[in-house]
């Protein structure tokens, strides 16, 4: 580790030495952060956080390692550590404020990182137009893979999804509710990215407001544009832009792995999709997992389902299928095909709710599984 690094790891690490590798860095920074959270792996190894979202799981691994004591979930305490190198082991020492202590001595420092497919995924954090917001979160753990671990981590895909956060009628669709009341700024990169997919989906009428909005971005009237157009993707006749998102979202997360929580716990993920399959078809309705949808009397309901799940590692085992209900009216569609998430659209036909049903494991394999509860209606 070179000097400089050293100096300012030392402030949140005691004991660091020249002679530990740079991956002690890492540890640093987590301290530095007051996000240290550890646990017990396998084969005598224990995990520390670092950046933990739907699309990556990275974690230090403490390898051959022995704990005295133990980490406290939960605590809230300011958590200080310190460092001893000794001759063929390292010994981190940690304080959780006055209430608890633990020790780690460990032969070895690693770093894993595991990328994940994230497009099934949703969590409902912020009611209303969940469609969006659901699009704004996954390109918004795919930003903090990208700073946190390396722009090798994403795709060229991914990379140009990306701007698209620095369009602010479309990032004021916040996922997180910490989020609310923030101001976000357009850059050119982000209205360039924007237009682009304006263009693809054809919508003249929303890049006539998009272009205008670029004239006066930075006057009142270009606040009262940006208004305009984050309203504006809301309404069904613009619901092509979202679409392309969608898909381009789809596509790029495609590409990854599925989490694989072992062959027993897949296996009952898997028979409940089936059994979800099963139900949909049994009451009329065509498509497969994860989308649904049948026609009656004059009205398209449709289903798109998606998941939220665990972490593969320091996961809790649990797991939520959340029903993304839509019905639009066929009133004024005159042949036009349907969407998904249709009905969670603004305008007159439209309605839409929805539903989670969580399922919980065993070690030993076993499940139990809740009926859906209504979530939004």
């Amino acid at each position: 580790m070179d000097q400089q690094n050293l100096e300012k790891c030392r402030k949140f690490l005691p004991g660091l030495t020249e002679e530990c590798p740079d991956i002690f860095a890492k540890l640093a920074q987590i301290l530095e952060e007051k996000v240290l959270e550890i646990w017990e792996g396998e084969n005598g190894d224990y995990y520390a956080a670092y950046l933990m979202n739907d699309s990556a799981e990275s974690f230090l691994v403490f390898s051959n390692a022995h704990m005295i004591g133990e980490f406290q979930w939960g605590l809230e305490a300011v958590t200080q550590a310190a460092l001893a190198v000794e001759e063929d082991s390292y010994v981190l020492a940690v304080q959780q404020g006055g209430k608890n202590s633990f020790t780690i001595r460990f032969k070895e420092l690693k770093f894993e990182t595991h990328l994940y497919q994230y497009h099934g995924i949703a969590h409902v954090w912020v009611r209303g137009q969940e469609h969006w917001r659901q699009l704004v979160y996954r390109l918004g753990i795919v930003k903090d893979k990208y700073q946190f671990l390396g722009e090798e981590t994403c795709t060229r895909e991914e990379k140009e999804l990306l701007p698209l956060l620095e369009f602010a009628p479309f990032r004021s669709w916040i996922s997180v509710p910490w989020d609310e009341g923030k101001r976000f700024q357009s850059s050119g990169a982000g209205i360039e990215a924007f237009l682009n997919i304006v263009n693809e989906a054809g919508d003249t009428k929303y890049e006539k407001v998009l272009r205008r909005y670029m004239t006066s971005i930075d006057s009142h009237k270009g606040l009262r544009l940006e208004n305009k157009l984050h309203d504006m993707l809301n309404l069904p006749e613009h619901i092509k832009i979202y679409d392309i998102i969608r898909e381009k979202i789809n596509r790029a997360s495609a590409v990854y792995k599925k989490r694989s929580f072992g062959t027993a716990v897949d296996n009952l993920i898997s028979e409940k999709r089936r059994a979800v399959e099963e139900m949909f078809w049994k009451n009329g309705f065509g498509g497969q997992y994860p989308w649904f949808k049948k026609h009656n009397d004059q009205m398209e309901i449709s289903c798109y389902m998606l998941e939220e799940q665990p972490f593969v590692r320091a996961g809790r085992k649990k797991y939520r299928f959340y029903y993304f209900w839509s019905e639009t009216d066929d009133t004024g569609k005159r042949g036009e095909p349907h969407y998904i998430n249709e009905g969670f659209f603004a305008g007159k036909g439209r309605r839409c709710r929805i539903q989670a049903e969580e399922m919980s494991w065993e070690e030993n394999g076993g499940s139990d599984q809740q009926p859906p509860q209504e979530v939004r209606g």
